[in-house]
């Protein structure tokens, strides 16, 4: 990590780890071998994502899964910060517009989840910068906002539904405005 951290001209670079916050993957640390048996798997752990093999939704409002994510040196933010990592780049936030039909608050523990995770890594390293992929629809949370210290946003022309189809141009202009106002409170856009 420290060596990605110098580019070949000896300026520094941020180098942020890839998190996802909202689906267990088979193929990370935390993952038991137990679990590959459906009847053994926690109850925090959901679905399985079709169209990504191995990603398992979960139920990220429980204590559980929060614990695997940070509050020990054994839990995945943690491991992270001391590697050395500048930052994280989280992604399936938007998970909570699948659980939503389990969970009618799964929108606003996203958000709450999003903070306590913020608000860990920066009492760790105040200069610790996340960065969220899409979910732009959190951004209604001024909390989330000032969470995040920018956002990445994949498919915003094209591929919404994963297909080659343009996107609408209402899903557009409306993910457009939300981006802007994400300029406007002085965070990068990816």
């Amino acid at each position: 990590v420290a060596s990605l951290k110098v580019k070949p001209d000896g300026t520094r670079r941020i180098v942020l780890a890839y998190m996802s916050i909202g689906e267990a993957e088979v193929y990370r640390f935390y993952w038991q071998p137990e679990w590959n048996d459906p009847a053994r798997r926690p109850a925090w752990i959901h679905e399985e994502n079709a169209q990504w093999q191995g990603n398992f939704r979960v139920r990220y409002w429980d204590p559980a899964w929060q614990a695997i994510m940070f509050g020990s040196a054994e839990a995945y933010l943690d491991r992270l910060i001391a590697a050395g990592f500048d930052g994280i780049y989280f992604d399936r936030a938007d998970v909570f517009e699948e659980l939503g039909r389990i969970n009618p608050a799964a929108e606003a523990e996203m958000a709450a989840f999003i903070v306590r995770l913020a608000a860990y890594a920066r009492a760790k390293n105040p200069e610790f910068v996340l960065v969220m992929q899409n979910d732009e629809e959190l951004i209604d949370y001024q909390a989330v906002l000032n969470a995040i210290d920018g956002i990445a946003k994949e498919d915003l022309f094209f591929g919404i539904n994963h297909d080659a189809a343009p996107n609408e141009a209402s899903t557009v202009s409306w993910t457009i405005d939300v981006l802007r106002k994400v300029r406007r409170a002085g965070r990068p856009v990816f």
